[in-house]
């Protein structure tokens, strides 16, 4: 009984994981759809026409084929309610004649979660973590086409259970000058244990009309297989400005309604650009309330 209360526990506070898309039906691992870009944040997670670094591994693995060289990103979430955490890092390196394969890993879950026996009784406290490992490769297949994938390997503990998974993801992108276009499909196939994962849709498109403005816009249903399922838009904007070989970068966005705004600065070193990026984000449900992301991009010239 006491190793059943536990469970109980970890399971309804692992769903606080899954913060973004804590609406959606089936709950199997949400800490997957959690964002790991902070500047995918701060467009209100419209961006899967818009990654174009290692970060395109979640959002859309054909971004990753827009790389001409390497790219790195970074993210932290910081201020999580009720003990959450989440960080994940993402490596990518382009080969001219092959494409770009990336890799990367996320880490997240709940400290300090009471242990109680079956009479209620505190027994002390004890973590739940979840790590997803993914290896992403994507390539251009005419002159504006990208298409690509991504495998994760997932490990899910809730302290009591420790359950294995893995999960794919299939995107496709068109790209000109002035707009992108781009569809994918998140766990298209997937299990955690004996759950399946909750297969997502996303259809979206940016805009590049004049200077350095960017709009942007995703159309997203979050279980393909659930005609319940929550139906929702994002749109984002941001502004390039470069000064003094400084850019600065101001963004806004709505996820599901939900607003969030934040900001990058970069500048070049050594043939490189690296730029710290902040978001702040309006988590859809006011249990949740804020929360703050922290980002580093490096992108090799």
């Amino acid at each position: 009984m006491k190793k059943i209360i536990t469970l109980l526990t970890v399971i309804g506070l692992f769903a606080l994981i899954g913060t973004p898309d804590a609406k959606a039906q089936n709950f199997t691992a949400p800490y997957q759809l959690f964002s790991n870009s902070a500047e995918a944040a701060g467009f209100g997670e419209a961006y899967s026409t818009l990654a174009n670094d290692a970060s395109a591994a979640f959002w859309n693995p054909a971004g990753l084929a827009q790389m001409e060289s390497f790219s790195f990103t970074g993210v932290s979430a910081t201020a999580l309610q009720h003990d959450r955490h989440f960080s994940a890092a993402n490596v990518a390196y382009h080969v001219d004649g092959i494409g770009t394969v990336a890799f990367g890993v996320t880490q997240s879950g709940v400290k300090d979660i009471q242990r109680r026996d079956d009479q209620g009784m505190h027994t002390g406290n004890f973590d739940n973590t979840n790590l997803v490992f993914g290896l992403s490769y994507a390539r251009m297949i005419t002159e504006n086409v990208s298409v690509g994938i991504t495998g994760r390997f997932i490990n899910q503990d809730l302290h009591v259970q420790v359950d294995n998974g893995y999960s794919a993801d299939a995107g496709v992108r068109y790209d000109q000058d002035l707009f992108s276009v781009g569809v994918v499909f998140q766990s298209l196939v997937g299990k955690v244990g004996p759950d399946d994962l909750p297969p997502s849709f996303r259809l979206g498109a940016s805009l590049r009309p004049t200077g350095g403005l960017i709009t942007s816009a995703d159309l997203v249903l979050d279980d393909i297989g659930d005609p319940n399922a929550r139906r929702y838009a994002n749109f984002g904007a941001g502004y390039e400005v470069e000064f003094n070989d400084i850019i600065l970068i101001p963004r806004a966005g709505l996820h599901d309604g939900a607003p969030a705004f934040g900001g990058g600065i970069g500048f070049g070193l050594n043939n490189m650009i690296i730029r710290v990026d902040y978001a702040f984000v309006n988590e859809p449900s006011d249990f949740f309330g804020t929360s703050h992301m922290i980002g580093l991009v490096i992108h090799g010239l």
